[in-house]
Protein backbone atom coordinates (compact mmCIF):
# COMPACT_ATOMS: atom_id res chain seq x y z
CA UNK A 1 0.00 0.00 0.00
CA UNK A 2 1.04 3.45 -1.07
CA UNK A 3 -0.42 6.60 0.48
CA UNK A 4 0.18 9.82 -0.90
CA UNK A 5 -0.97 13.23 -1.45
CA UNK A 6 -4.08 13.86 -4.39
CA UNK A 7 -2.46 15.98 -6.04
CA UNK A 8 0.72 13.56 -6.28
CA UNK A 9 -1.43 10.43 -7.27
CA UNK A 10 -1.25 10.45 -11.25
CA UNK A 11 2.71 11.05 -10.92
CA UNK A 12 3.30 8.48 -8.43
CA UNK A 13 1.26 6.21 -10.41
CA UNK A 14 3.60 7.02 -13.80
CA UNK A 15 7.14 6.54 -11.48
CA UNK A 16 5.52 3.12 -10.28
CA UNK A 17 4.36 1.77 -13.75
CA UNK A 18 7.87 3.71 -15.16
CA UNK A 19 9.90 0.91 -12.67
CA UNK A 20 8.42 -2.31 -14.34
CA UNK A 21 5.48 -2.42 -11.52
CA UNK A 22 1.87 -3.33 -12.10
CA UNK A 23 -0.56 -1.64 -10.22
CA UNK A 24 -3.24 -3.78 -9.17
CA UNK A 25 -6.06 -0.44 -7.82
CA UNK A 26 -5.49 2.83 -7.07
CA UNK A 27 -7.88 5.28 -5.98
CA UNK A 28 -8.87 7.65 -3.28
CA UNK A 29 -9.67 6.74 0.30
CA UNK A 30 -10.55 8.68 3.40
CA UNK A 31 -7.95 8.12 6.20
CA UNK A 32 -8.56 9.48 9.63
CA UNK A 33 -6.11 12.15 10.73
CA UNK A 34 -6.87 11.19 15.00
CA UNK A 35 -8.21 8.36 15.95
CA UNK A 36 -10.47 7.60 18.78
CA UNK A 37 -10.03 5.03 21.53
CA UNK A 38 -13.65 3.63 22.82
CA UNK A 39 -13.82 1.60 25.99
CA UNK A 40 -14.73 -2.25 25.13
CA UNK A 41 -17.77 -1.96 25.72
CA UNK A 42 -18.31 0.88 23.67
CA UNK A 43 -15.99 -0.78 20.81
CA UNK A 44 -18.16 -3.82 20.61
CA UNK A 45 -21.64 -1.67 19.49
CA UNK A 46 -20.12 0.91 17.41
CA UNK A 47 -18.55 -2.24 15.15
CA UNK A 48 -22.27 -3.91 15.55
CA UNK A 49 -23.56 -0.57 14.59
CA UNK A 50 -20.82 -0.59 11.61
CA UNK A 51 -21.34 -3.97 10.55
CA UNK A 52 -24.80 -3.25 9.87
CA UNK A 53 -24.48 -0.34 8.11
CA UNK A 54 -21.53 -2.17 6.05
CA UNK A 55 -24.06 -4.81 5.47
CA UNK A 56 -26.84 -2.51 3.63
CA UNK A 57 -26.85 -2.93 -0.08
CA UNK A 58 -26.84 0.93 -0.55
CA UNK A 59 -23.47 1.37 1.49
CA UNK A 60 -20.55 0.76 -0.92
CA UNK A 61 -17.44 2.08 1.65
CA UNK A 62 -17.43 2.70 5.38
CA UNK A 63 -14.80 4.59 7.21
CA UNK A 64 -14.41 5.19 10.48
CA UNK A 65 -11.31 6.91 13.16
CA UNK A 66 -11.68 3.51 15.87
CA UNK A 67 -8.19 3.11 16.55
Amino acid sequence: TIYCAISSLESVKTAIEKLGLTIENSGLEWVAKNNTELSEDQADKVLEFLSKVQDHEDVKNVYTNLG
